[in-house]
């Protein structure tokens, strides 16, 4: 299933709960445990090799900005982003 699909079933089941308290309680409850459960695994610690991995692929970068391949933005242009 796609992720449209999902929102898509996610929302019908939503709506068959809406008219019972109780159930649509018990659904906010699964999905606050979800969103907790989600940011739980986002904050986990990268593996040595995922870092390792990192490092090296912003290496790559850099030597490519250096030969002229691809153009870096610096700090200034990264914080007028934000």
């Amino acid at each position: 299933m796609t992720v449209m699909e999902l929102n898509t079933d996610i929302y019908r089941s939503l709506s068959l709960l809406s008219d019972d308290e109780a159930y649509l309680k018990k659904a906010a409850k699964a999905l606050k445990r979800l969103v907790k459960e989600k940011e739980q695994d986002d904050c986990m610690p990268r593996t040595k090799d995922e870092l390792k991995s990192d490092f090296i692929k912003a290496l790559e970068e850099v030597k490519l900005d250096m030969e002229g391949t691809v153009k870096m933005r610096n700090a200034e242009e990264l914080i007028d982003e934000l």
